[in-house]
């Protein structure tokens, strides 16, 4: 039968845990599609075809240990990375100047920034002169050092936070699994948080009509999932549509970028209209990266919908608030303060779970460098471009600190270090153990209008269990699968590494 008895994924057990694994993931959804191979400019957003290669998303087939404690501090850290986010957005002049160095060696930043000043300037062509609200998804990614015993905090996503649905149900697949386990499994509600918050903000869309006059919400009315061409992860997505139609009669569309160029109006009042539907919110799940913008059709689209009328998730000023430049000045000493006030209790919270941050454009240049090359193991150069190039670990961010060219481009990260676990990941069918490391996700969702703050809460949680090193069964370094965890009590927990 399901669970019960298969309590230890090793020896014999495992090829019965991978195939329970495997019919319970495609019987609840927990799948990803295997992805048409063709890339034809003219994909469309609702791949039918990729469909019928739906396969069970690459999982741990039990929930990876996890302190106790830690698990708690951050789900407590997400209302204050909430109100760090929300405050960058809403203060313009200093997330200008935040990324404004970013801006200058990426060409992709700058088309951000160039978004956002264009909506201020009258002269500008389209002024966006709109009431929008703005709606928050957002997921902080923790990791646990264990040179330190702490939580410390890698990045906040303000843009296409992926895997609340398939997380969730990572986390059922987990309980009915291991059965004994149940009361150190938390329970997760990321995805009905997130569907809720996007049915929440549809449902407070409203239109200025000019004279006064402010137009209700239509139950005509759609949310837009912006979405890559070839949407591997789609059933995350397909599974936020349905909570939101089955719990709120909220209906959804899909679309591309370069497709809302194509389609899409925007009427009198500001209203973006597609496939004869109107706009309320627009869902942005593509779009977070250079890739996402082959031509300048996609920008089009993304302006259209930056100049509408509609409540963005998340809309331009929160996108360039969970960059990386502006992580790492919110590191610099004062920053935090100068943002959320002396007296903010958000600010000793978030600074407690910072790693070591530095610049490499000014200031804090000569120190960071100097300090890197003593110990390279210790630290990991991160481009300031989002969501393209890579990291550079150790020994290899050498040649870089000495060549100091495009050094303005990274920052200067403290690598975290976090304890290895036994994990039995199940990937096309198999199961193998690797030594693998475990990254903590929190969602949280905001909701504004009018400057006033409608939703502000914490909604569930992921864990992201990547492979410590390639092994000889084909499983690369970096590889990653959905884990849910299992809570430990702290001194139990560090003692049984």
């Amino acid at each position: 039968g399901m669970g019960g008895d298969v309590q230890v994924c090793g020896g014999k057990a495992t090829m019965g845990c991978g195939m329970e694994a495997s019919q319970w993931a495609l019987l609840h959804g927990l799948a990803v599609s295997s992805g048409s191979s063709s890339t034809s400019q003219n994909a469309s957003a609702n791949p039918g075809c990729g469909l019928e290669q739906a396969t069970p998303a690459p999982v741990s087939i039990r929930p990876t240990p996890f302190p106790k404690k830690a698990f708690q501090q951050a789900k407590r850290l997400a209302h204050s990375a909430n109100v760090a986010m929300r405050t960058a957005a809403n203060k313009k002049e200093f997330l200008l100047e935040a990324v404004a160095p970013a801006a200058e060696h990426d060409p992709f930043t700058k088309r951000l920034v160039d978004l956002l000043v264009q909506g201020d300037d009258p002269q500008a062509n389209q002024p966006n002169t709109w009431k929008k609200n703005r709606l928050g998804v957002l997921r902080a990614d923790y990791m646990v050092d264990q040179a330190t015993k702490s939580l410390l905090q890698v990045e906040i996503n303000t843009i296409a936070s992926s895997f609340a649905a398939l997380a969730t149900r990572t986390s059922e697949m987990h309980r009915t699994l291991n059965r004994k386990d149940q009361e150190h499994m938390p329970v997760n509600d990321a995805l009905e948080g997130v569907a809720d918050a996007l049915a929440t903000a549809a449902m407070a869309y409203q239109v200025d009509e000019g004279n006064g006059e402010v137009g209700g919400k239509d139950p005509k009315d759609v949310v837009l999932f912006v979405v890559q061409p070839h949407e591997r992860n789609i059933f995350d997505q397909l599974w936020i549509a349905d909570r939101m139609w089955e719990l709120h009669r909220v209906s959804t569309i899909r679309a591309t970028l370069k497709e809302i160029a194509d389609e899409s109006r925007l009427d009198e009042n500001g209203s973006l209209w597609l496939n004869g539907k109107r706009v309320s919110v627009a869902y942005f799940r593509a779009g977070y990266s250079p890739d996402d913008y082959p031509s300048e059709k996609e920008w089009e689209g993304r302006a259209r919908i930056h100049t509408s009328n509609v409540c963005e998730c998340p809309d331009v000023a929160l996108h360039l608030a969970g960059t990386k430049k502006v992580q790492q000045m919110l590191a610099v000493p004062g920053t935090l303060e100068g943002l959320l006030g002396e007296e903010s209790p958000h600010v000793d919270a978030l600074r407690e779970c910072f790693a070591g941050l530095w610049s490499l454009d000014g200031l804090q240049e000569t120190e960071a460098v100097e300090i890197a090359l003593a110990n390279p193991k210790q630290f990991v150069l991160k481009p300031q471009r989002e969501g393209g190039g890579n990291n550079i670990y150790g020994e290899d961010i050498l040649p870089v600190l000495h060549s100091r060219k495009g050094l303005g481009g990274y920052i200067l990260m403290q690598r975290i270090f976090p304890p290895l676990h036994r994990t039995p990941m199940l990937r096309n069918g198999k199961v193998r153990e690797v030594d693998a490391v475990s990254e903590l996700g929190i969602y949280s969702v905001f909701l504004e209008k009018d400057g006033q703050v409608l939703v502000d809460e914490g909604v569930g949680h992921l864990l992201r269990t990547k492979a410590a090193e390639s092994d000889e069964g084909g499983v690369a370094a970096g590889f990653a699968v959905l884990d849910s965890p299992l809570l430990v009590e702290d001194e139990a927990y560090w003692a049984s590494l």
